[in-house]
């Protein structure tokens, strides 16, 4: 008796994965899975980013939230690059990505993009101290009454 029951219910969820199409024509699977092709370019965006960490010096590194596992992977990808060993960098590059994957990648990408535009300002006020310096030596006091 039991087991009736079990193959009605089966046969229950068999059904409820047969959709219908645009068109009227039966398909399987669920109709907001995503394109194997989009798949693919949100993997491969994840994986940039996970090398972009790995690419961040240790006092950024820090500020970038992160779980525990995901700083681990990059530190260890860090020092592998350290070593020179680029098929190990690879794989860990890979991992990094597959752990991204799993985890909500926006606040993360977030702290990286605020880190590129506080370096970005930085390089900017370099810049213009350069520029300053140079004019004082050029022009000596002269440059301060303009």
């Amino acid at each position: 008796m039991g087991r009736a029951f079990h193959d009605e219910a089966k046969n229950e969820q068999e059904l409820d994965a047969i959709n219908v199409d645009e068109n009227g024509r039966f398909v399987e699977g669920d109709p907001e899975r995503q394109p194997r092709g989009e798949k693919k370019r949100k993997a491969t965006q994840l994986e940039k980013l996970g090398e972009a960490l790995v690419k961040l010096k240790p006092g950024q590194l820090v500020r970038v939230p992160m779980p525990d596992d995901l700083r681990a992977a990059v530190v260890e990808a860090q020092r592998i690059l350290e070593k020179g060993a680029h098929g190990g960098y690879r794989r860990q590059i890979q991992l990094i990505g597959k752990i991204m994957r799993t985890i909500d990648a926006v606040p993360v990408a977030a702290a990286y993009d605020e880190l590129q535009k506080e370096g970005t300002m930085a390089s900017l006020a370099f810049q213009k101290a350069e520029h300053w310096r140079s004019k004082l030596i050029a022009e000596g006091d002269a440059a301060i009454a303009d």
